[in-house]
């Protein structure tokens, strides 16, 4: 977001939620010197970002199965 190279859809119909759910994302000191990020208030979700980062990091550590050519109607 910072380096304007991903970009949150106004019609998306979440965009609010998810917009919200950055702002409310935390990071923290967790067990055995591990970070606990997510969001750490009572009521508040972090599955939108949770699901975002992985739909962004996925493609850099996971090879194509298919090669690198796109599937057909994708």
């Amino acid at each position: 977001l910072e380096k304007g190279e991903l970009r949150i859809a106004r019609e998306l119909g979440d965009a609010g939620a998810l917009v919200r759910e950055l702002v409310n994302l935390r990071q923290e000191p967790g067990v055995r010197g591990r970070r606990r990020v997510g969001a750490n208030a009572y009521g508040e979700h972090d599955d939108l970002v949770m699901a975002l980062a992985l739909a962004v990091w996925m493609p850099t550590k996971v090879r194509p199965m298919f090669g690198t050519t796109r599937l057909p109607g994708i």
